[in-house]
């Protein structure tokens, strides 16, 4: 179950990286977060990423390697933790990880930094 706050932060982060309607629904083909810079591949496996909450491993971009260091970063948290987060909140606080990483560097690192 979510609480009342999750949900509150959850729509916070969709109004920054999903242009909304009227109705403040996020409008999931329509990214705020644009580069001028990163290729177009590159944009799409970032779109598809905040879309599945996934990277998969044929994704070679910046933004695949950070979101799969975080990921990994809280499965060994989560391993030797287990009780600090339900899984319900695992999604979520991944993407709140990710989208942390790269908003202050969108300007001066378009694909963020590389965990390497």
């Amino acid at each position: 179950m979510k609480d009342n706050g999750t949900k509150s932060m959850r729509k916070m982060i969709e109004q920054c990286v999903w242009k909304t309607n009227e109705f403040d629904e996020p409008d999931k083909e329509a990214l705020k977060i644009d580069s001028a810079v990163a290729t177009d591949d590159d944009k799409d496996e970032f779109l598809d990423i905040l879309k599945k909450g996934e990277a998969s491993n044929k994704y070679k971009s910046r933004y695949a390697e950070n979101y799969r260091f975080f990921q990994k970063k809280i499965d060994d948290f989560l391993a030797n933790y287990p009780t600090f987060f339900s899984l319900i909140y695992r999604l979520e606080f991944l993407v709140i990880a990710f989208y942390c990483l790269l908003k202050p560097r969108i300007k001066t690192r378009p694909y963020g930094f590389s965990p390497h």
